[in-house]
């Protein structure tokens, strides 16, 4: 297994958790969805939740509490209105955009590789002034099968113009963990209050801070050849 500094032309980060404070947003739009239609979650389901989307989550949700006869659709449609509301007001993950803009500085390639929408990751990374400073956003609109499927990574790959092995992801659930190693990544993981280091054992590195992470990478002269690994 590879060990740090991990070499690396690029980095692709996942976007809750990650760079912005938005997991709590997550779960708690979700359980005010649920409980609209006669569901209590309680911290059981939480791991289904973080690091993925609504529309993965949710009918596995309704499976797990025995809900016949509501769409998991309209659960979704009324969560989507609680999450906007709720995500508009997250902050900043600590040290989130000094990180970006010193590995910007340095000369690597960035990419944002999400479970969220286009639409709202786009919001995020503008409103905290660092949307310049990726070269791609991947979001769950531009993949058939979500994380933990490592479809999104591969096409992060594709889309930086770089090799799989020369990308380092920072993820927080063990979904992004599994997606990001199954794509050929190296993977560092930010613990949380939803997701403790425990939980996080997959990934190469468990980080406390995202102050943390420069030293976990080398950065790879370039040029480099570009990435052939099919999305």
């Amino acid at each position: 297994m590879i060990a740090p500094p991990f070499p690396a032309a690029g980095v692709v980060f996942d976007l809750d958790g990650v760079l912005i404070d938005s997991e709590s947003a997550n779960v708690e739009s979700a359980r005010q969805a649920l409980a609209t239609f006669g569901v209590q979650i309680g911290d059981a389901s939480i791991p289904l939740i973080v690091g993925r989307h609504p529309r993965d989550y949710l009918p596995e949700l309704l499976a797990r509490h025995r809900v016949d006869g509501v769409d998991p659709r309209e659960v979704a449609r009324v969560q989507e209105g609680t999450w906007r509301r709720l995500v508009e007001q997250v902050a900043a993950m600590p040290g989130a955009v000094a990180l970006v803009r010193r590995l910007a500085a340095a000369g690597l390639q960035l990419a944002v590789a999400t479970s969220s929408g286009v639409a709202s990751a786009r919001s995020a990374l503008q409103r905290l002034g660092v949307a310049q400073a990726f070269s791609a956003l991947l979001t769950i609109e531009d993949v058939r099968r979500a994380k933990p499927d490592p479809e999104i990574y591969r096409l992060a790959a594709r889309r930086l113009g770089l090799a799989p092995c020369h990308l380092v992801a920072v993820e927080d659930s063990p979904h992004g963990i599994a997606a990001a190693r199954a794509a050929g990544l190296a993977c560092i993981a930010l613990a949380g209050a939803w997701t403790p280091a425990e939980k996080l054992a997959a990934a190469q590195v468990v980080v406390q801070h995202l102050d943390q992470v420069p030293g976990l990478i080398r950065r790879l002269p370039g040029p480099l050849p570009p990435g052939r690994q099919k999305a």
